[in-house]
């Protein structure tokens, strides 16, 4: 599916960039090696919650926000509602915390639309 909007935001000629998370900076990628290393399976919850967030901040100040500044479309393979979704209902932490946390690193910047894939 994201070969077509890519090609068709090619083909309308939008300036867009796609990214993911966690990732796509310096600092963001190592934070992810850190969270998919199976040598971390004793990670506690809220050290996850952390991590996705810390990264999330990297990425936003890095890549998102400068980014949107200079008018591209941004599309991010995950965003804040991954981890509402995983460590607040997955690892069993607080949403309002989860919420919270996630708001800090983004300040509060948060998508025009969400799409899910079944």
């Amino acid at each position: 599916m994201l070969y077509n909007v890519e090609k068709l935001l090619i083909e309308n000629n939008i300036d867009f960039i796609i990214t993911r998370e966690p990732g796509r900076t310096k600092i963001s990628e190592k934070i992810r090696e850190i969270l998919l290393s199976n040598d971390n399976s004793e990670m506690f919850a809220r050290t996850e919650a952390l991590l996705y967030s810390a990264s999330r901040a990297q990425h936003v100040d890095k890549l998102i926000l400068p980014n949107l500044q200079k008018g591209k479309l941004v599309i991010s393979d995950r965003y804040v509602i991954s981890s509402l979704a995983y460590q607040s209902f997955g690892r069993d932490l607080s949403y309002d915390k989860v919420k919270e946390i996630n708001d800090f690193a983004t300040d509060n910047l948060s998508p025009d639309y969400t799409f899910f894939s079944i």
